[in-house]
């Protein structure tokens, strides 16, 4: 089945015991396969997302060391972000470059810390059917 996402504004709870501030929203997530199903099942998928990702990374970074040296230059990273339809600069390669790697050159695993700086780091994602109730104490569900 498809996942069902809602996307409101961020309300203040004491439940999380943190101020997060106007700037953020909040994104509910329900997905039909998750509904009813074991921790571990679930797990099970998140698992597989997690490792297709991975493997996602690593060819895109096979496709664009064209030589393969093992290494990605700073053409070859620009190459590579746009081909995976990510918007970037040369002074944001030139950071990457410094930042995630040796200045002139990233490595396979480097590259991987590269995007998952620009994508976001894959998270432990644990479905909660009680969530609506952290937020709304009147929540009863749908």
């Amino acid at each position: 089945s498809s996942p069902e996402f809602t996307l409101a504004p961020y309300r203040e709870s004491s439940a999380f015991g943190f101020s997060r501030g106007s700037q953020y929203c909040l994104l509910t997530l329900r997905h039909g396969d998750f509904i009813g199903k074991d921790k571990g099942v679930v797990d099970e998928l998140y698992a597989e997302k997690v490792d297709a990702r991975a493997r996602y990374m690593d060819a895109l970074f096979a496709n664009a060391d064209v030589n393969k040296s093992g290494t990605l230059d700073a053409r070859q990273l620009k190459e590579v972000l746009a081909m995976a339809q990510l918007p970037t600069t040369d002074e944001r390669v030139k950071h990457f470059l410094s930042y995630f790697g040796s200045g002139t050159v990233v490595n396979c695993e480097q590259f991987r810390d590269v995007l998952n700086d620009v994508w976001g780091q894959s998270v432990g994602l644990e479905f909660r059917a009680d969530l609506g109730k952290c937020l709304d104490p009147k929540y009863t569900g749908s």
